[in-house]
Formats: structure tokens, C-alpha cells, sequence
């Protein structure tokens, strides 16, 4: 008889883990269910957030080139000033003419474009600096100022646009730091090219950059 009772209840125990193991794992397998479900969810409504955003035709404010903005960064590592070196047009646009907005806003500095006849944004790019990565430095900290070239590229526009530079602050907030008005006509656009004369022997072709880049 107690052998009987021993059985049983050994019977009894092992059923109650296997029952309690099995509930556990369907518990975790919810959860994991949840947690995958969840990001999913913010997944589809980041990329229909991307999607979502006005198109900027780029025939209708740009032509086929560059705008080259050359300037100086100065400052400390916590400050910054910005003045202009140079404006310099390039004969090709290499960079996306569907996707002018940029989504993502990565890099310390943003570049905007608007049109100043509507102040419609038709341009952004985020991007980094040499200056930027200096102001992570010793040197910086210790109060040092210093100055280094930097370049910020457009498409080049058909009308006057206004070109803003922003930086990131320390609370992941874009500040302005610099703006301009350019008109496209202006002499003070230098667009002489002096490599013109040079030939170019293509290697490997794949397409146009604008739609490789």
C-alpha cells in the first residue's frame, strides 16, 4: 500500500512539472510573440512614415549639377562659427534626384534648401565634419580654437534658394548655425572647370550615379 502511495504521488509531482514547464514556455511563447509583433508594428509605421513624404520633383527646382558651398568651421568645443569661403558650380549631380528629403537626419550638421519664393523645403542631407570630430578631442576641451574647410553639396537650384546649416546639440536638437541666400545667376559663382580637357575612360558602367547612389 505505501508503495502504491509512493507511485502515486511521484506520479502525481511529475505531472505537475511537466504541466507547470509546458505552461511557462506557451507564456514565454506569448510574450515572444508580443515583443515580435510590437516591432513589427513600429517597423511598418517607420517605413510608411519614409513614404509618406512629399515628393520634391527635382526637375522643377533643380537642373543637372552641383552647387559646391566651400566654408570655414571655427571654434572650441562648444562653439562654432561658420563664414563663407566659396561658391563653385559643378557641371553633374551625382546624388539621388527622388529622394530629396532625408529621412534618417543622420550625422552631427543638416543642410537645408528652400525655395524662396514658396520657403518650401526642397533639399536636406545630414552629414559630418572633420570640424565635428575635433570638437570630440582633448585639444578642444582644453579651450583651443581652430579652424578647418569644409564642403556642403546641393543640387544646383534654378531660382534663389536659401541654404541653412544646423548642428546637433547635446539634447539630439538641430540649432541653426548659418544662413545664406543664392541666387544661380550670381557672378559670384565661380563655374569655370579646369579640368574640362581631361578625358574620362570608363572602367565599369552600371548606370547613371543618380541611380546607384
Amino acid at each position: 500500500m505505501e508503495t502504491l502511495k509512493s507511485s502515486s504521488y511521484l506520479l502525481y509531482r511529475d505531472l505537475k512539472i511537466r504541466y507547470s514547464s509546458i505552461y511557462q514556455k506557451r507564456w514565454y511563447w506569448r510574450g515572444d510573440i508580443m515583443k515580435y509583433s510590437f516591432l513589427l508594428f513600429a517597423a511598418i509605421l517607420f517605413s510608411c512614415s519614409i513614404f509618406a513624404q512629399v515628393k520634391v520633383p527635382f526637375e522643377q527646382f533643380f537642373e543637372d549639377g552641383t552647387l559646391r558651398i566651400d566654408y570655414f568651421s571655427a571654434g572650441t568645443k562648444t562653439e562654432e562659427t561658420i563664414s563663407l569661403d566659396e561658391l563653385r558650380k559643378e557641371p553633374y549631380w551625382a546624388g539621388s534626384k527622388t529622394n530629396l528629403l532625408d529621412p534618417f537626419n543622420y550625422g552631427k550638421y543638416i543642410v537645408k534648401v528652400f525655395d524662396l519664393n514658396t520657403n518650401q523645403l526642397i533639399y536636406s542631407r545630414g552629414y559630418c565634419t572633420l570640424f565635428g570630430e575635433w570638437q570630440t578631442t582633448d585639444e578642444a576641451a582644453r579651450g583651443l580654437r581652430r579652424t578647418f574647410h569644409n564642403s556642403a553639396l546641393i543640387p544646383y537650384p534654378k531660382n534663389k534658394v536659401q541654404v541653412t546649416i544646423s548642428t546637433r546639440d547635446r539634447e539630439n536638437i538641430f540649432r541653426e548655425i548659418y544662413s545664406i541666400v543664392i541666387d544661380p545667376n550670381s557672378h559670384q559663382i565661380k563655374k569655370d572647370r579646369p579640368y574640362r580637357d581631361s578625358k574620362v575612360h570608363k572602367l565599369l558602367y552600371n548606370g547613371e550615379p543618380s541611380k546607384k547612389v
